[in-house]
């Protein structure tokens, strides 16, 4: 494990979850990086009062069910690409198209996106590391 992933182990940034239920409703949370995966937390509320619909929900997606962390910046908008191994990792979140879910970033966030990208895509490349070394392919 890289010695910039052990020391932020709860490196996180905001987002909020696009295309949730729709369009009829915001999503807001948080994608942060733990030992054991990705845990994608949000909480939904509708779009027309702004009222919450309830709790905060949390989905933890193990490290060997995460494919790819995309950071997609453009002129206007910053966005996250999560692209996981299978469905069931995502079924519950909002927005989720099959194995993907697309988040937006606030542009104070950027860096924070940057570097949690980063950070994934870091434990990803060591765990194709162990995996090419062990003599394994994924």
């Amino acid at each position: 494990m890289s010695e910039a992933i052990a020391n932020h182990p709860d490196q996180s940034v905001p987002v909020q979850l696009l295309d949730a239920y729709a369009g009829m409703a915001e999503c807001y949370g948080a994608l942060r990086v733990a030992g054991e995966g990705l845990i994608l937390e949000f909480q939904g509320r509708d779009g027309f009062l702004h009222v919450f619909k309830g709790g905060v929900k949390e989905t933890v997606i193990p490290w060997s069910e995460v494919v790819d962390l995309k950071l997609k910046k453009g002129w206007f908008v910053t966005r996250l690409l999560l692209t996981v191994r299978s469905i069931k990792w995502l079924a519950g979140v909002p927005g989720a198209n099959g194995c993907q879910v697309r988040m937006k970033v606030e542009r104070r966030n950027r860096l924070l996106a940057r570097q949690v990208a980063f950070a994934v895509n870091l434990r990803l490349c060591e765990r194709e590391l162990r995996l090419v070394s062990a003599g394994s392919a994924p």
